[in-house]
């Protein structure tokens, strides 16, 4: 269950605040009332609402893939309003797609705080747990479980990290694609990250996901290999 507490020195916005440390630096400010809600409620973990950057070099060989997600980024309510819908794969781990991902939603929800009322605008779906708890969750996962259920055809976007990492059941695959084709018929956005090739993700999640996951997508691809131990 959702509950606010406030800590200051947890502020995504202490760095550039100028009431940080101050008297009025306190549970009252809406500002962080509003992100601590919008983050939070997004399932995001306190770390992944802090995405941290790589360390990359000029000659980097997803410069071109990073300098398209930036753009996606400074223009995310746009995307977001128009339900646009994008896919980050690579078949290396490790080198970047979830990172990018968690950026663009926590640039969403920086974006639109002021004009939230405290509701659920977005998701951060990790699709393996999604699937593993609606079919074996025990008690204690129905609580995530009744979340994603309530809010995932209203919420302004979702992120589905790491679709695509098995061969999914008959009741998997309509399970799965009757969300995603909702938000689409909907005009809602989404965000996919996956380790597959679009031809992998054909074969192994079937002709209808691969049409609206793939098709109805802006994709890009890294090509990096595993990065993780690289981040600054």
């Amino acid at each position: 269950m959702y509950e606010y507490i406030f800590n200051a020195d947890e502020c995504w916005y202490k760095d550039t605040c100028k009431y940080y440390g101050s008297e009025e630096c306190n549970g009252a400010c809406i500002r962080y009332m509003k992100m601590h809600y919008l983050a939070n409620n997004s399932l995001l973990t306190p770390l992944q609402q802090k995405p941290k950057s790589l360390n990359i070099t000029r000659d980097y060989v997803d410069m071109q893939a990073y300098m398209e997600l930036n753009n996606i980024k400074n223009n995310i309510v746009e995307f977001v309003n128009e339900g646009r819908n994008l896919v980050i794969h690579s078949e290396h781990t490790g080198n970047g797609k979830s990172l990018w991902s968690t950026k663009l939603l926590m640039k969403y929800f920086d974006s639109i705080w002021h004009t939230d009322n405290f509701s659920v605008r977005g998701l951060f779906i990790e699709v393996s747990r999604f699937l593993f708890s609606a079919k074996y969750g025990s008690l204690t996962d129905l609580d995530y479980i009744n979340h994603i259920k309530e809010n995932i055809l209203t919420a302004d976007l979702v992120v589905w990290d790491d679709i695509g990492i098995k061969d999914l059941s008959k009741a998997e695959h309509e399970y799965l694609f009757g969300f995603i084709n909702a938000r689409i018929n909907n005009g809602k956005s989404n965000i996919y990250t996956t380790n597959m090739s679009s031809d992998e993700f054909k074969r192994v999640m079937g002709d209808r996901l691969f049409s609206r996951v793939f098709v109805a997508s802006r994709v890009i691809e890294f090509k990096a290999p595993d990065q993780r131990g690289n981040k600054q």
